[in-house]
Parts: C-alpha cells; sequence; structure tokens
C-alpha cells in the first residue's frame, strides 16, 4: 500500500535525505546506494571487510550465532537477522545451547508450559496482541505482537516475564504460550527487525533473500553492519540451488540479493489489473489481448503480462490436480 501511495500522483509524499544513524561517512553514503539498488553499494561493504562467505549454511549459522552469544556474553547491544522464521528458529537454538554449556543460562531450571522449554534469564517475545493481559502501574499497558521480555520464572500453568523495556512484571497463562505466541528472541526475521537501531548487526543473507530485505537488514547498525552468506542450498522447488555452487562467491551473491526486486504492487493494484484481464478478450492460445496492453507503458504492460502468466499456471496446475 505505501508503494501505491508513493506512485499515485495525487498523494504528496516525502523522502527523508538526512542519515544520523551511522558513525562511518562511507556507511551512509553506502546505505543510500543500497536503498537506490546500485551495486557500487555491495563494492563498499566489500571493501570494508563487511560480506563473510561460510562453508554452507550451516557454518554460517554457526558463525551469526556466536556473534550473537558474544554480544550477549559482553553486554554489547548486538542485532542479527535471517530471512525466514526457520533459520531464526535455528539461530535461536543454537545460540540457547551455547549459554546453557557457558552456565549463562541454568538447566536445572528448565520451564515446561505448553509443549515448550525456556530458562530464567532467557529473551523471548510475545507473539499476538491481547488486550486482556494487562501490565504496568495502572494495568495500563497490555500484550503486544513484538514486546520484548525476559523470562523470571514459570511453571507448566503460568509465564513470569519482565517487559524489556519498562521493567514492568507480568504472568502469561499457559494456554497464550502453547498457542505458540512466546518465542525465544536471540535472533529476528529481517521484516520484524524493520525500525531497530542497535550498536553493531549481522544479516545472514538467503537464496532469495531480495534488494528491500537487504536494505533493512544491512542499515540496523550505528558502528558496524556485516553480511554472512553461504552458497545456495539444495531447492526442492527447483531441483537443485538457485545458482551453480561452483559459480557462487559471497559478493555475487550480495549482488544477486540486490538485483532481486519484490513485488511492490498493492492490493487494489492487483485487483485492477485482474479485472482488466478478466474482461479483455482472449485468443485462442490464451495470450492477454493486445487491446489490453494498448496504451500502456513498458511497466504496465509488463505487469499485466505477469498476471497473466501467473493464472494461467495456477490454472495448468489445478487441472493436473495439484494444490499449493
Amino acid at each position: 500500500m505505501f508503494a501505491e501511495l508513493v506512485n499515485n500522483p495525487d498523494v504528496v509524499t516525502v523522502e527523508l535525505d538526512t542519515l544520523h544513524r551511522f558513525k562511518h561517512d562511507w556507511e551512509a553514503t553506502a546505505s543510500l546506494e543500497l536503498r537506490d539498488a546500485n551495486p557500487s553499494a555491495v563494492d563498499a561493504y566489500d571493501r570494508h571487510d563487511r560480506i563473510h562467505g561460510h562453508a554452507d549454511r550451516a557454518a554460517a549459522i554457526d558463525a551469526v550465532a556466536n556473534v550473537a552469544f558474544a554480544g550477549i556474553v559482553e553486554g554489547r547491544d548486538v542485532l542479527v537477522m535471517a530471512p525466514t522464521n526457520a533459520i531464526v528458529d535455528q539461530l535461536n537454538t543454537t545460540i540457547t545451547r551455547r549459554l546453557l554449556d557457558t552456565g549463562h543460562l541454568d538447566p536445572d531450571r528448565r520451564i515446561e508450559i505448553g509443549d515448550c522449554v525456556f530458562f530464567p534469564g532467557q529473551a523471548v517475545v510475545s507473539r499476538a496482541n491481547d488486550r486482556r493481559l494487562t501490565y504496568g502501574t495502572d494495568s495500563e499497558e497490555w500484550v503486544r505482537n513484538g514486546d520484548g521480555w525476559q523470562v523470571e520464572a514459570g511453571t507448566s500453568d503460568e509465564l513470569n516475564l519482565t517487559n524489556a523495556d519498562t521493567g514492568h512484571r507480568i504472568t502469561i497463562p499457559a494456554d497464550y504460550v502453547a498457542a505458540g505466541n512466546v518465542s525465544v528472541d536471540y535472533a529476528s526475521t529481517i521484516n520484524r527487525a524493520q525500525g531497530a537501531t542497535v550498536d553493531e548487526a549481522h544479516l545472514l543473507l538467503g537464496d532469495r533473500t531480495n534488494s528491500k530485505q537487504l536494505y533493512v537488514g544491512v542499515t540496523r547498525g550505528r558502528v558496524a553492519n556485516h553480511i554472512h552468506t553461504a552458497p545456495p542450498v539444495f531447492d526442492p522447488d527447483q531441483h537443485g540451488p538457485d545458482r551453480s555452487v561452483y559459480d557462487w562467491a559471497p559478493q555475487g551473491a550480495v549482488n544477486a540479493a540486490l538485483a532481486r526486486q519484490p513485488d511492490d504492487v498493492s492490493a487494489l493494484e492487483r485487483r485492477q489489473q485482474l479485472r482488466e484481464f478478466s474482461s479483455a478478450p482472449q485468443q485462442s492460445n490464451e495470450e492477454p489481448s493486445q487491446k489490453l496492453i494498448d496504451d500502456r507503458d513498458e511497466t504496465a504492460r509488463q505487469r499485466a503480462a505477469d498476471v497473466a502468466s501467473r493464472l494461467r499456471h495456477f490454472t495448468i496446475r489445478r487441472s493436473q490436480g495439484l494444490t499449493r
């Protein structure tokens, strides 16, 4: 919807042009180039040793987990990010194991609640809004999606948490936890990290990370932002990796992410495209009618063709008895 407003000539939008976050001037400049998908930004991060290649995905997860663990132990403000919840879960599990192995979390104080396991001192995040769960001096606050907490204690029936920002305490019932609404919070998805500002940020790049995600992940840190990458993993949908492992290089992986543009079409625009496609006469080969693409610029023609292609793709899959 934001892209829809920006592209609407009748809507006045404002673009920020002054940077205050970064300690290093070169990183401030590179962040603007990154926002504009300029490949020179990748060269800048590479020159300053901010791009790290690893042997495989497991090695990359291990390296990022080590960075997060060191930040926790040393009391530094470090944020680690990954593109998917599955990788974030792996990072959280690895970091928790390190904290247990080194005595920073006590394995003897294990809390089992709602098919989940927590430990006192562990960082967690609430994943659902619930106005019934109130806290604060006058119970004026309520549990929100994305709130950060620290585990204090708990039983199989309830979990005692302290809000990471305010220091207020709350008791969370087991049913809220059992619904999957409390997660370990040592690592974050890129999308959830939007708006965060920390001293040091580390992004674990995925095989399909796009330019917008790359920009968010590499602009959270004031002092330093690092990118971690590994050769592409097997993709069952593609019957192999997205790119040849033999052609893989760390800087090339970052450039590939920068080149991936997300679909910024809003629901309103998509609905209009579908309406135009459904009302246009179709030729025997099911290609969009020439009438549909007359009097439109190249971008609009391409978008209409993309919609038509997707509709045909889903129709074919359904006729074959396949579902997604």
